[in-house]
């Protein structure tokens, strides 16, 4: 210990291989006692190598960012199913969902779900349109045998209006007003087909136009 009352700085050999300096208290001559200033005193962190415990500084380490990846990853393997599989896993998906969370659901909550899962039904419609105009079955490219009689009957019904109109839209540019009455009848019986197999249980007594603008009200409100 130095005897010119100069303050005193212990230092201390390796620990863990580590040459460490330990900063404690230090003591003026007149027996009064200060401490360090808190910015001056790093953060001691603890790990392990083997049997032995070594204490270092701690660096500041950025706080790592986690992301909803969850999502993404979903709709990645989801884009790469085939159409039918795709309206295979909206219906289950959409039905699971209805059977967990529906009684939760108030009125609001559940016009705004189905109008979405009209909206995901009509993207899949049109993206099955040029094989419905090259003369397949809509019931064959879909798969909606496997959701029984309700939904292939009502498939099949769409099937002649849907072709005609999108033909004379293609020629055209525009389907006929007969036309387009046809189509949207048949459509709306579609979509009530598949509100009924998935929400059973509770009243569905709206079709395409209806559940569709209630879609678009829903994508307003969230611009």
């Amino acid at each position: 210990m130095e005897t010119n009352n100069q303050p005193v700085e212990k230092k201390f050999s390796k620990v863990g291989g580590k040459l460490c300096t330990l900063k404690t208290k230090i003591f003026s001559s007149d027996s009064q006692f200060k401490s360090l200033p808190e910015e001056e005193i790093p953060q001691v962190k603890e790990y392990s190598t083997g049997e032995t415990k070594v204490f270092s500084e701690a660096e500041d380490a950025p706080k790592e960012k986690t992301y909803s990846v969850t999502t993404i990853r979903e709709r990645l393997r989801y884009a790469k199913y085939s159409m039918r599989m795709r309206f295979r896993r909206l219906l289950i998906d959409y039905k699971k969902f209805y059977e967990m969370q529906g009684p939760r659901l108030d009125d609001e909550d559940f016009r705004i779900l189905r109008g979405l899962f009209v909206s995901d039904i009509m993207n899949i419609m049109n993206s099955i349109t040029p094989e419905v105009l090259r003369g397949k079955q809509i019931n064959t490219l879909l798969g909606l045998s496997a959701f029984g009689k309700e939904l292939r009957v009502a498939g099949s019904a769409l099937q002649l209006p849907y072709r005609l109109a999108m033909k004379e839209e293609e020629r055209i540019g525009a389907p006929s007003k007969k036309r387009y009455q046809d189509i949207q009848k048949a459509y709306n019986e579609f979509v009530k087909a598949l509100l009924n197999y998935v929400f059973k249980g509770r009243e569905n007594p709206v079709g395409l136009t209806e559940a569709m603008g209630t879609a678009q009200a829903t994508e307003n409100q969230m611009d």
